[in-house]
């Protein structure tokens, strides 16, 4: 909240009186740069006329782009009436979200649907995942993976899988240097089939000179069983 407030100090010590503003409905149609002939630059403002929120055009983790706010909530601090951003997002959102069920029936892998907000060039973001997922039978396994659309300078990872009370928690960790979908789970086997089971990822991307998208992966390991990542799941960029 401190890092919020701050940033909220800086847009307005250094946005001009007169800056440009712009709304509409969604996430904001116009590019965010520091100077030049795009519409939106630097202290720009869009206001989402469907929801309502408020967007900034600054410079944040290493890029200028669209920062948005979510509605103000007020309170009384120290005797003095304050306002302050509940929450703050990057772009169209920091996290990704399943609401319909993901399911896969090959040895390849494919998407869980679960793919994070495009990191910036040179940024430096800490992320999370919970993730719900099952298997069709006890006789087949589930393997998850992190897909990089390009070569960070290290992307820490670490996972850890839960299958029942009984059942020791699987958990593995590594560095991704590369462009490449690694393959992070190693064969996850349920205790019951067709029954959730958590799946935690914590990471932390030092990004290159390229943004990135993050995109979490799955697959079986083989075509008789089907591998599931449940409505529910979701991973977030933790700003």
């Amino acid at each position: 909240m401190k890092k919020i407030i701050k940033l909220l100090a800086v847009l307005l010590a250094t946005t001009p009186l007169a800056f440009a503003q712009y709304n509409g409905p969604g996430v904001p149609t116009l590019t965010c740069a520091s100077s030049g002939t795009v519409p939106a630059t630097n202290g720009a403002s869009w206001i989402d006329t469907s929801t309502g929120l408020t967007s900034f055009c600054v410079s944040f983790k290493g890029s200028f782009q669209w920062v948005v706010f979510q509605p103000n909530v007020a309170t009384v601090q120290n005797g003095a009436y304050v306002e302050q951003p509940t929450a703050l997002i990057v772009g169209s959102g920091n996290n990704t979200n399943v609401t319909t069920a993901a399911t896969n029936a090959t040895t390849s892998f494919t998407s869980t649907t679960l793919v994070l907000p495009v990191a910036p060039a040179s940024a430096t973001l800490r992320g999370s995942c919970k993730i719900l997922w099952q298997g069709s039978s006890t006789s087949y396994t589930t393997d998850f993976g992190i897909k990089t659309s390009a070569a960070p300078t290290d992307l820490y990872w670490s996972e850890v899988g839960y299958f029942e009370a009984a059942t020791a928690p699987a958990f593995a960790n590594g560095v991704i240097t590369t462009a490449t979908t690694t393959d992070t789970s190693n064969a996850l086997t349920p205790n019951v089939a067709a029954t959730n089971y958590p799946l935690t990822f914590d990471f932390l991307l030092v990004n290159g000179s390229s943004a990135n998208t993050i995109t979490i992966m799955f697959k079986s390991s083989n075509t008789s069983g089907t591998s599931q990542v449940s409505a529910g799941s979701y991973c977030q960029w933790n700003l």
